[in-house]
């Protein structure tokens, strides 16, 4: 019946010893200014009314606190896994009619959906004509951000610039403009194709094509949702229509196929 006195005796021992090393009675403490065990009480450690907590702003590296943080760079798009259930829209000048044409005739075979819906007709041919970003008929900005609204395709596919390139361009001013279509188009999950243009053989052309090109490239290198699809790499050498602006139909369909192939990641 004494154990659980004995044992309460035992461990009152221990803790005073404990608090002996911890404060040794031998007044180094009031060299250090720490107290003695003798001048702690619990009504010292415990205050009537305690403070008010005072709140800090932490400061890291690279954090501003007052200011709001930024929003986070879309993530890249994943590659799909099949054709199937994708929504596409495809879109262009008139170089880009066989490339177009052709890429949404081999999606729907694999079961991705058209949801322009005005391939292949007359109507489809005729926006076309004159098509550009900085020059044409078409005020492209505000039709695709009609288009976008109405039909939220996962993957758009662009290919336009020979109409903008007649008589030289000015770069910068391209640029921006192509970069401002490319952050219009960007929403998660959406892929968007931007379709260079062909090796066209016209003269006046060329030197404008490439500088073009190399535009496209970097502008959609900027961005995770945007792939360049490099027509010109394709259709180097192969035939075009007589006037060596046009691709042909097996130009077409070469483009084509190399879009698809950049769509998947292959």
């Amino acid at each position: 019946m004494r154990q659980p006195h004995l044992l309460a005796m035992g461990l009152a021992a221990v803790l005073l010893a404990s608090l002996g090393m911890l404060w040794p009675g031998d007044g180094h403490n009031e060299d250090r200014g720490l107290p003695r065990v003798a001048d702690v009480g619990i009504a010292a450690a415990v205050p009537d009314e305690l403070p008010e907590p005072v709140l800090y702003r932490v400061s890291l590296p690279g954090l501003q606190s007052d200011k709001p943080s930024p929003d986070p760079p879309p993530l890249k798009p994943p590659s799909p896994i099949s054709a199937a259930g994708l929504r596409i829209w495809a879109y262009g000048d008139s170089t880009s009619w066989f490339a177009t044409q052709e890429f949404v005739r081999l999606m729907g075979l694999e079961g991705a959906t058209n949801v322009r819906g005005v391939a292949g007709t007359g109507a489809d041919e005729v926006s076309r004509r004159g098509v550009g970003l900085t020059a044409g008929s078409v005020d492209i900005p505000a039709y695709v951000a009609a288009e976008m609204a109405a039909k939220d395709p996962d993957v758009v596919v662009l290919m336009f610039g020979a109409n903008d390139a007649v008589g030289g361009f000015d770069q910068d001013t391209f640029r921006v403009s192509v970069g401002a279509l490319m952050d219009q188009l960007q929403r998660t999950g959406r892929i968007v194709l931007w379709i260079g243009e062909p090796a066209m053989t016209r003269p006046d052309l060329v030197p404008q094509i490439e500088a073009m090109n190399a535009l496209f490239e970097e502008e959609a290198a900027k961005r995770e949702w945007v792939r360049f699809v490099d027509a010109y790499a394709v259709t180097l050498g192969r035939p075009l229509a007589a006037d060596g602006v046009h691709p042909s139909a097996a130009s077409g369909t070469l483009i084509a196929a190399e879009a698809i192939r950049v769509l998947f990641g292959n």
